[in-house]
């Protein structure tokens, strides 16, 4: 769980900080939403191991990703969009789906 609280907090801090130029090479924004989130959706279902504690994390992540990108229409060097908020379900998708298909198969 503590791992999964870190991640879920560096993505809020990540968020609504304003953007600075960076020396590293750009990474495809949707591609960088959707691995991000993905992570979070791995992490919250090793932390929930219920359907009912996962699919709580996974909606509230949801609701997270979507408030973000409405939050940040409103924030300096800043833009929100919607294809930001897909690829952030998206990435929920793929992280959570990974980790409960090895659960089904036993590992």
């Amino acid at each position: 769980m503590g791992v999964f609280a870190l991640s879920v907090a560096a993505t809020l801090a990540v968020s609504v900080t304003p953007r600075l130029p960076s020396a590293a090479p750009a990474v495809n924004d949707k591609v960088g939403h959707t691995l991000v989130y993905a992570v979070n959706g791995l992490l919250a279902a090793a932390a929930f191991p219920s359907a009912a504690g996962l699919g709580w994390a996974l909606a509230g992540l949801l609701a997270m990703g979507t408030g973000l990108e409405l939050l940040q229409v409103a924030l300096p060097r800043r833009e929100g969009s919607w294809l930001d908020a897909g690829a952030n379900a998206l990435g929920l998708c793929f992280g959570s789906v990974v980790l409960l298909r090895r659960r089904a198969r036993g590992g």
